[in-house]
């Protein structure tokens, strides 16, 4: 039996449920300057544009449609960017989407330790399908999940699961890709509703869009500006998931 499919008889634990409401889902605007102020004037992210990456776009064409993607509670890259979007619960809950315990592009670029060659002869999209749930299942999932494999909200941020996840016991400085929820949305997001932390570059280029007349769809309330705005926006999802 899978992992994933094993997690229906694993009894959530308080911390694990408490965690698994609260956590927000991240995205990290990838791409130029230019590709982030489009997103911010359209106010939307969009599941097929220019300035996704070629890897992206080869899963995409053998594993499912298009997509918006969200990590639970952490943004790829973290370190590096420009903008990150956070987007709680309540905006996300409505959201037409799908969600697996993995990256999966890294399943289909076999950069993962996770065994989808395992279950018959080039199966990454049988593995990946077994592995899905859609949006309205993610959070119990998410959360039986972290009650299976960590023994805190906060190993989930800083530490290798505990137990092994379909047979692999993942060793110190594992990608953390390996064992954390990827939200799939299978439309346009809408971004007025999320908060935007950004770097002091991005956000005068914001000031600049504004005097300039050019629309810029996230209000400045909702703007953070930090010099690793990915790093911030996971610390903050962390104490939000920790202590709600």
């Amino acid at each position: 039996m899978h992992t994933y499919e094993g997690l229906a008889s694993v009894p959530s634990q308080l911390w694990a449920k408490g965690c698994a409401e609260r956590v927000a889902l991240l995205h990290a605007v990838m791409g130029s300057a230019t590709n982030i102020k489009a997103v911010l004037a359209e106010g939307q992210l969009l599941r097929v544009h220019t300035g996704k990456r070629d890897t992206t776009l080869a899963a995409e064409s053998e594993i499912d449609e298009p997509g918006v993607y969200f990590y639970a509670g952490r943004s790829y890259p973290a370190a590096i960017g420009n903008a990150v979007l956070i987007a709680p619960p309540s905006v996300s809950a409505s959201w037409h989407a799908k969600a697996s315990p993995f990256d999966t592009g890294g399943v289909f670029h076999h950069y993962t330790a996770l065994p989808w060659d395992k279950i018959g002869p080039k199966t990454e999209r049988g593995y990946i399908e077994r592995h899905t749930e859609p949006m309205a299942r993610f959070r119990e999932y998410f959360s039986r999940h972290l009650s299976a494999f960590f023994g805190s909200a906060a190993d989930y941020w800083h530490a290798q699961p505990e137990k092994p996840i379909d047979g692999v016991l993942f060793p110190a400085g594992s990608d953390w890709r390996d064992w954390t929820f990827e939200v799939r949305c299978q439309e346009d997001v809408e971004i007025q509703k999320m908060d935007l932390y950004v770097t002091p570059a991005m956000n005068n280029l914001m000031a600049e869009m504004e005097r300039s007349g050019q629309a810029v769809c996230v209000s400045p309330s909702n703007v953070t500006v930090d010099d690793s705005p990915g790093c911030l926006a996971e610390r903050d999802a962390e104490q939000l998931g920790i202590t709600g």
